[in-house]
């Protein structure tokens, strides 16, 4: 079990500014056996609610490589690769602590999507018309109908950079990421780069 507090000075999603401003805290109690995710209310699509997913680590002291694939569905169906190498920077018994650990980390995720490449008429004008003037205005046909592609490319650069102290049962985490998100191609988003600091204090209680 483990008992927390976290703290984020932005948030974001897949790595990318979400147009709010604000910090978060996360306060949390968690007994790790299964977890799984939902989301509920009229205001908010998610298109991904379920995912399937697999971590791989090869550790050649002191650098460790990962490999994470991630298979998310729902409404839509999405793929997400994302390799990474983190060095690890250990002390034992430094003071009064009982370790000190540096972590820094970079990860490159790829992804897939499906976006829009453009507009195109309706294909048959004359049934839309017809079929338009039985529907209410709320159901009628539209004149443009949106063409798409999948397209699979790089979805962002993160570096972080965490800090975590441990005495006993306690452990205190601090930690910077920087991410550099990349618009995939056709998407025109107007992403920025952007950063934040996140840290937690986390108390360990065994069984």
């Amino acid at each position: 079990m483990a008992i927390r507090l976290g703290y984020n000075s932005n948030i974001v999603a897949t790595s990318r500014t979400v147009g709010i401003n604000q910090f978060g805290i996360s306060p949390g109690v968690s007994y790790y056996h299964h977890y799984f995710y939902s989301s509920t209310g009229t205001n908010t699509y998610i298109p991904y609610t379920d995912n399937l997913g697999t971590s791989q680590y090869l550790s050649i002291k002191p650098v460790t490589f990962r490999l994470d694939y991630y298979f998310y569905f729902g409404q839509k169906k999405a793929h997400r690769v994302m390799p990474g190498l983190m060095i690890n920077f250990e002390k034992k018994k430094w003071h009064k602590l009982d370790r000190v650990l540096f972590f820094p980390s970079v990860t490159v995720l790829f992804g897939s999507e499906n976006v829009i490449t453009g507009y195109v008429f309706y294909p048959d004008y004359l049934q839309r018309y017809l079929q338009n003037m039985t529907l209410p205005a709320n159901a009628q046909l539209p004149l443009f109908q949106t063409t798409t592609k999948n397209v699979f490319g790089v979805m962002n650069y993160s570096f972080v950079a965490p800090i975590s102290i441990t005495k006993k049962k306690w452990t205190f985490m601090i930690s910077y990421t920087y991410n550099i998100p990349k618009s995939l191609p056709h998407e025109d988003l107007g992403l920025k780069s952007n950063g934040y600091v996140s840290c937690s204090f986390t108390k360990y209680i065994g069984f």
